[in-house]
């Protein structure tokens, strides 16, 4: 019987905790004078200057087939607090450094 009051004071408990999202900040949309457009505007560039060579800058900043852009992209993660890391979109030389900022693979 006990066993059976802790149970359901346990689970009662637990249903009335509501989770506070409030709390988390999301990421900044500047980060040291740079954001996302800050980054496109670097894509871009780099994409201009040589197509072939920085086809993967090229192929970040054109809209999806759904046409998601690159601004809604960069805004949407922001907002969910997913670090694009600004300033070293904003700095590349070269569209392979790209995942070395997203520390993606």
């Amino acid at each position: 019987m006990k066993i059976n009051l802790l149970i359901l004071i346990f689970i009662t408990s637990c249903s009335l905790a509501t989770f506070d999202d409030s709390r988390i900040d999301p990421k900044p949309d500047i980060v040291n004078g740079y954001s996302c457009d800050t980054s496109y505007k670097n894509l871009y560039n780099l994409c201009q200057l040589d197509s072939k060579k920085n086809s993967y800058c090229c192929e970040i900043i054109e809209p999806t087939k759904l046409g998601y852009t690159f601004d809604q992209f960069c805004q949407e993660f922001t907002s969910e607090g997913i670090d694009l890391n600004f300033p070293c979109l904003s700095k590349l030389t070269n569209c392979n450094q790209i995942d070395v900022c997203t520390g993606s693979d």
